[in-house]
């Protein structure tokens, strides 16, 4: 199965590795691969994670209190998050909608009251080699 993963994913995965290396020396690598062996559980076991919100999962990295935010579509798993434990969980979905908004186009999205990723199966299929 392919994983994509959004640019604000990346980037917060890259300021946390950042963070842990001024830390210790070689912590923000520790990071980086306990990250990449969450997302092969991921990949092997997607639906094996508790929901977060009712379209995605969350699976937590061990050894670190980062969560790793994700949605299993038909033949890929987009993740959209790779959130710090104890920030505020709706700072993703406002990031998201940004991102989106900017990225793709979602303007739909960002009118709604409750936006909560509402990126059906067909939406996936159709926007996800945009969402690279």
């Amino acid at each position: 199965m392919k994983i994509i993963i959004l640019a604000v994913a990346e980037q917060e995965l890259s300021d946390a590795i950042v963070y842990y290396n001024s830390e210790s020396p070689g912590l923000g690598y520790e990071l980086a691969l306990e990250a990449k062996d969450s997302l092969n559980r991921i990949n092997s076991f997607p639906e094996a994670w508790p929901s977060f919100t009712r379209t995605t999962r969350r699976c937590l990295i061990n050894r670190f209190p980062y969560g790793i935010l994700y949605r299993k579509c038909e033949d890929e798993i987009i993740v959209y998050a790779i959130m710090h434990l104890k920030r505020n969980p709706e700072k993703w979905v406002q990031r998201l909608k940004a991102y989106l908004n900017e990225q793709v186009g979602f303007a739909r999205y960002s009118r709604r009251k409750s936006f909560r990723t509402r990126l059906s199966v067909k939406d996936c299929a159709v926007y996800g080699s945009r969402l690279r």
